[in-house]
């Protein structure tokens, strides 16, 4: 299996995203919403919807990346790495991996 791509726009926020679903191990969408400086619908740009998960949108995380289980958001085994070059892209702390 293919590592997923990097996000065409991998702006700050999604990098926070991203971080919040690592630090947590998971997180509902709505937890984001009070974790983050984002709004609800900042972040529902961010995170594809679970039914199109194939679809990568033009702002947000794109399939593979990240997958959702009964609402709670994760970065998916295959991302892990992609997740991690976009923590690093933007200084944010990482693992050693």
């Amino acid at each position: 299996m293919e590592e997923p791509d990097l996000p065409r726009l991998t702006d700050e926020a999604v990098a926070l995203v991203l971080h919040a679903l690592l630090l947590c191990n998971g997180v509902t969408a709505e937890l984001l919403t009070k974790l983050l400086p984002l709004g609800a619908a900042a972040v529902q740009g961010i995170l594809p919807r679970p039914a199109a998960a194939a679809v990568q949108t033009s702002a947000g995380i794109g399939a593979g990346l990240v997958t959702c289980s009964n609402g709670r958001w994760q970065v998916s085994a295959l991302g892990y790495s992609t997740a991690r070059e976009v923590l690093a892209s933007h200084g944010l702390l990482s693992d050693q991996f």
